[in-house]
């Protein structure tokens, strides 16, 4: 199934789902054209020769880079990485160049480049960073948030929260303990769906034992990155 036609389906099962905003009704009317019109530039990217392609790399659009990156995976990489390299150093959102630089270390390029990484310009090799979404430590993290919460819609907005920060700071680890991590997640995503908490943070930080400070930090991290995603 291609991405589009996951989209659709997706899309479907929201829309079969009880909401009482009308905001939300009227939006999910409008997303089948969203869709098929977001699908129509992809298509049109993917034809483009190579020059055209390294032109939408000059884009000040997100969602024109977004699938200038994506069409890309299928070309030689070496032709584009001069304007890959741009966008990592000078694009505005940290989101951006983030996911170029993902690009690269999916490709495995073995060259040293620069990266903006949150407004410090560092040096990295993609062919020696790994994927954010990989490995024990991550898969970890998500089997405790889906034992501590057991909750199937808490556990998947958190996961999402968890791997939009992770994005956001890559290559940076999240060097954190998994319990402080859990709590800030499930402070953060009950926020976000407006869920009502029997118990106060500090009362839960309290009652496991949590360190209440690095509770809050991670909270308001995770926050920043998601305003400024």
């Amino acid at each position: 199934m291609g991405k589009f036609d996951e989209a659709f389906t997706t899309l479907e099962y929201y829309k079969n789902r009880p909401y009482v905003s009308q905001e939300v009704e009227e939006l999910l009317r409008d997303m089948p054209k969203m869709i098929r019109m977001e699908e129509q530039k992809r298509n049109s990217l993917s034809t483009m020769s190579d020059d055209e392609l390294e032109e939408k790399f000059k884009s000040e659009d997100s969602n024109t880079l977004l699938m200038a990156i994506d069409v890309v995976r299928g070309r030689d990489i070496t032709k584009f990485l001069n304007k890959i390299q741009n966008v990592m150093v000078n694009f505005p959102k940290q989101s951006i160049r983030s996911l170029a630089l993902l690009l690269l270390v999916q490709k495995q390029v073995n060259k040293e480049l620069r990266f903006n990484h949150i407004g410090e310009i560092i040096d990295v090799n993609p062919s020696k960073i790994e994927p954010p979404f990989v490995g024990e430590p991550f898969n970890s993290i998500v089997r405790a948030l889906d034992a501590a919460y057991r909750n199937p819609v808490l556990s998947e907005n958190a996961i999402s929260i968890l791997s939009t920060h992770l994005i956001y700071i890559y290559p940076q680890p999240l060097v954190v303990d998994t319990q402080v991590i859990i709590e800030a997640l499930y402070q953060i995503s009950n926020e976000y769906l407006n869920s009502e908490m029997k118990e106060s943070l500090e009362e839960r930080c309290q009652e496991k034992g949590l360190d209440l400070e690095a509770v809050k930090t991670l909270i308001s991290d995770i926050k920043k990155s998601l305003d400024n995603f």
